[in-house]
């Protein structure tokens, strides 16, 4: 009897946990969302009564309902979990294409057991070299000082930007150490999105490489290296460490 063969497993998706923390999120926010609404169609409605018109009563109840219901939405945690999923999903997309040159691809993977903590993505080169790569998505000016290696977008600092990446690739490479028996060195990498970097700059801060999230693939293309029994070994023990986070 022939065996039926097996059905590769899904690759777990960038952004699926911020996507979920999203929707829980926008799921106890929703009442707040609708008391708002029903006060501003109240309001709305009150404004046209007091100008003598019911259709227009009508017209300004729904034009404040849906002002008051967007203006919260915008403004919510759930917003903001729902565009750090979008700007992983679009960081994963940049990626994936690196699994045909022999690059390991691993998507929102929780950074050890029990920990509350996901890298958004965390790749092997065929020769076993790691990368943390990080994914921001941040409007604002930029202002960067090479020489004094000063970065800010916005509001933000660049030490700010890559505090969570450095943590999170020296867990990384902890972890990889304690199975392997050996020094892992894990390269951190912020992708960027939105904010517009200036292109003619290298920038580093703390050891993290801050670039455009556009720009990343081909930079680690170059990085690669050839395969190695080394590489393999490095990419088998990060699939069985980092598992998805559920």
């Amino acid at each position: 009897m022939t065996a039926t063969p097996r059905t590769p497993r899904k690759a777990h998706r960038a952004g699926a946990s911020a996507s979920a923390k999203a929707r829980s999120i926008a799921a106890a926010e929703r009442p707040r969302t609708l008391a708002s609404a029903a006060l501003a169609a109240a309001a709305g409605a009150a404004l046209g009564a007091v100008l003598q018109g019911a259709a227009l009563a009508l017209v300004l109840a729904a034009a404040a309902a849906t002002a008051a219901a967007v203006w919260r939405w915008r403004r919510s945690a759930a917003a903001t979990w729902r565009m750090g999923a979008v700007g992983e999903k679009r960081t994963g997309r940049r990626l994936d294409p690196l699994a045909r040159r022999g690059w390991t691809v691993l998507h929102d993977r929780r950074l050890g057991p029990g920990s509350r903590a996901n890298v958004d993505h965390l790749l092997v080169a065929p020769d076993g070299t790691v990368v943390n790569v990080d994914s921001k998505v941040r409007n604002g000016a930029v202002r960067y000082d090479r020489r004094k290696r000063y970065l800010r977008i916005g509001k933000t600092s660049g030490f700010q930007l890559v505090k969570s990446t450095l943590y999170e690739s020296e867990q990384i490479g902890q972890t990889l150490q304690r199975e392997l028996g050996r020094p892992v060195k894990v390269e951190s990498v912020l992708a960027v999105h939105r904010a517009k970097l200036p292109p003619w700059h290298n920038i580093e801060i703390k050891g993290v490489k801050v670039m455009s999230a556009r720009d990343v693939r081909s930079w680690l293309r170059s990085r690669g290296g050839r395969g190695t029994i080394g590489g393999k070994e490095v990419a088998a023990a990060a699939e069985k460490l980092f598992h998805p986070y559920q």
